[in-house]
Formats: structure tokens, C-alpha cells, sequence
């Protein structure tokens, strides 16, 4: 699942941002959810390389962070969904 989320995410992403750029000037929920959205995901998937490159021999702290930034990206892509969309 972690690679998929290693290739489909930043692909997906970089279009998304791209497509919609021109509604991204005002500060709405929409696009501060889309920003945690990008920053949470890039956060995981450096952390993830690190968890695959290292196993066991990671931080804690690295784990923990990986972990939880997870519920980071959920929460943020459900508030991204459920947020007013006003063009």
C-alpha cells in the first residue's frame, strides 16, 4: 500500500493542484486542507522510505510520526471533501 501511496499520491496530487490552481489564491478551508493534505503526504512518504530502508532500526519517534501523520491525511481529506466549494 505504501508504494502505490508512493507513486499514485504525488501524481494525482501535482494534477489536482495544476487543474484547480486558479481557485487556491483565497484562504478557504478547502485549500488549507489541501495544503495538510500535501504536507502530511509528503511527511509520510519520506518517513515511509526511511521505515523501508531501516525496519526495526528507526526512531520510535519516526514510527510514531508516521503513524499518526496518517490520521493527519484522513482527517484532512475528509475535511478537503466535506468543505464548501464555491468557484
Amino acid at each position: 500500500l505504501g508504494l502505490l501511496f508512493l507513486v499514485m499520491f504525488p501524481l494525482y496530487a501535482w494534477d489536482h493542484i495544476r487543474i484547480n490552481r486558479r481557485w487556491l489564491r483565497r484562504l478557504r478551508l478547502v485549500s488549507t486542507s489541501g495544503e495538510v493534505q500535501a504536507v502530511s503526504g509528503a511527511l509520510l512518504m519520506l518517513t515511509g522510505l526511511v521505515l523501508m530502508a531501516y525496519g526495526v532500526a528507526t526512531w520510535a519517534a519516526m514510527r510514531h510520526l508516521h503513524h499518526w501523520l496518517t490520521y493527519v491525511l484522513a482527517v484532512s481529506l475528509l475535511a478537503h471533501y466535506l468543505a464548501r466549494k464555491e468557484w
